[in-house]
């Protein structure tokens, strides 16, 4: 948690590279946890043998842009590859001219986004960098897996919204030269949602095969994030800025609403399966009116993750398909109900398991207070989001978020708003 905030909340790509090690090395132990399982060792072993290679790749990123830009700082590096004039920014790393600052601008960060988005992609898990979720997240004690699939995937997402949002915008002229007819950045972008449109596909038909819950859950996880990296064709240069503005909206929120959904589906069955002391669906028969706490938690989550309304994963699947449909990106805006329909066998998979077969024990078997009281918690949630949204007050406050935040309003507030904290702390002359 420490490093995921710590992501989130800097302001420095070097100390963004700092916490996605403190993220990688402590979910390497997380995996790992019960040690005496030889595939949670395996799991953990993989996992951290290519996540060393991914954060190394981020880190080899982040020397191009110093070597480039004489700065780490994305604000900083905003300016400068945007063209802004931040003197208050300027004073550490110096100015450019010309488009040339310590070096080529236009080579170093070609170089570090393709650095860094190996490891974004491997730490989001999209395909083909996700081989490595499904033993880890499987393996891993189910509250980390909750961590994982609710928070920590999250981070890469996140980390390239930044990049093509904050730093790289279509009025960059770092990025913006065209290669095969089409800018640099939108072709990085529209690449990404290809792979995430594969993502989703492979998430969901690989979902419905499995028989292993929380291996299920893992896949379903993979494709809820294929949904996300569909949207970023919606970000790019020729994207009219409402859609843009939708799309990023419909991205932030169904993080949210993934997060919570999947977080819960991940706490709650692996409680069940903990009580049952298998992990096998078949195991897990009649479970339902064992646990009725848990087991309508569960279900509210599924139905959540698969988009039924008036739950918050559908009105966030709605966002992306409205900000897809906007930028007429028909194939990605069709591809999210085509794979919803195809995850919605894995899901009633579960729901038929727990509610329509009959229990293959009479006795509970352990206590489940605590578990049902937060997965209770997480389906109002999902719930009362839902209605807000419905309602409108939350879409004005994600859509105004989003689209302030977007350049150039947003690029600029950003910028001006870390100089003149510069400027108060003394930073500056």
């Amino acid at each position: 948690m420490a490093g995921v905030t710590g992501c989130i909340y800097t302001g420095d790509i070097f100390n963004f590279f700092v916490m996605l090690e403190v993220l990688a090395i402590s979910s390497y132990s997380l995996v790992a946890f019960f040690k005496k399982r030889k595939w949670a060792l395996e799991a953990s072993l993989s996992y951290a043998f290519i996540g060393a290679i991914a954060t190394s790749f981020f880190f080899f990123g982040a020397i191009f842009l110093y070597a480039g830009l004489g700065s780490l700082n994305i604000a900083d590096i905003a300016a400068k590859v945007n063209g802004l004039r931040a003197d208050g920014l300027y004073v550490w790393s110096g100015g450019c001219i010309d488009s040339q600052c310590f070096g080529n601008v236009l080579a170093a960060s070609a170089m570090a986004i393709a650095f860094m988005l190996w490891a974004l992609t491997f730490e989001a898990g999209i395909f083909p960098n996700n081989y490595w979720l499904p033993s880890a997240y499987t393996e891993a004690p189910s509250p980390a897996s909750a961590l994982f699939a609710g928070i920590v995937d999250k981070v890469g997402t996140y980390g390239i919204i930044r990049l093509f949002v904050t730093m790289f915008t279509p009025y960059s002229t770092a990025l913006m030269i065209k290669l095969l007819g089409i800018p640099f950045r939108d072709l990085v972008l529209y690449i990404l949602s290809v792979l995430g449109l594969a993502t989703g596909f492979i998430g969901a038909l690989i979902m419905i095969l499995q028989n292993d819950i929380k291996r299920l859950l893992s896949y379903s996880t993979i494709s809820h994030i294929g949904l996300i990296f569909m949207a970023f064709a919606a970000l790019t240069s020729a994207t009219p800025e409402v859609a843009a503005s939708i799309a990023l909206m419909g991205i932030v929120f169904h993080s949210i609403t993934h997060a919570l959904g999947e977080s819960m589906l991940f706490m709650g069955l692996g409680a069940l399966a903990t009580f049952a002391k298998s992990r096998k669906l078949k195991d897990l028969q009649g479970y339902g009116k064992l646990y009725p706490a848990i087991s309508i938690a569960v279900g509210v989550g599924a139905l959540s993750l698969l988009g039924v309304p008036p739950l918050g994963g559908f009105f966030s699947k709605y966002a992306l398909f409205m900000a897809l449909s906007s930028a007429n990106l028909w194939i990605y805006a069709v591809s999210i109900v085509l794979v919803s329909g195809i995850s919605a066998i894995g899901y009633f998979k579960v729901l038929y398991a727990l509610f329509m077969q009959k229990p293959t024990i009479t006795k509970r078997g352990g206590s489940s207070v605590i578990v049902s009281a937060v997965c209770i918690l997480m389906a109002v949630a999902l719930l009362f989001v839902g209605i807000l949204y419905m309602n409108g007050e939350l879409y004005e406050v994600l859509y105004r978020g989003c689209s302030d935040v977007l350049p150039p309003k947003g690029l600029k507030g950003y910028v001006y708003a870390v100089e003149e904290a510069a400027r108060v702390l003394g930073m500056t002359p």
